[in-house]
């Protein structure tokens, strides 16, 4: 919010409009996905899409895709993990909100 303050102040509109459409984006993509899989995506990922999609999106386009399918990426990851160690099977439910986190880290880390 500081950091958004901050950016009008110094005319940086369009990074503030960026996280804006990040965020807005990125959380309508995470409901539609929690509306046709509600078991495999909770409401709490969706809420932070949010806040990814704002942090990505203030970043740039390139940094907001980044985070988005690293995200998707590194829980694809871990899951194939479980499964080959047999820590996990096909109906195991694996929290996906850390590897959202992860892959917005490393779009940060790549900015």
């Amino acid at each position: 919010m500081l950091r958004a303050a901050s950016a009008l102040l110094d005319g940086e509109w369009p990074r503030v409009l960026g996280a804006v459409i990040g965020a807005a984006v990125l959380f309508a993509l995470y409901v539609v996905l929690a509306f046709i899989s509600p078991r495999g995506m909770g409401m709490g990922d969706v809420n932070l899409a949010i806040l990814v999609g704002a942090v990505t999106g203030y970043l740039g386009l390139s940094s907001w895709l980044i985070g988005m399918l690293a995200g998707f990426v590194i829980g694809a990851v871990i899951s194939l993990i479980g499964l080959l160690i047999g820590r996990a099977t096909r109906s195991t439910l694996i929290p996906f909100g850390p590897s959202m986190v992860a892959g917005a880290l490393l779009a940060i880390a790549l900015s």
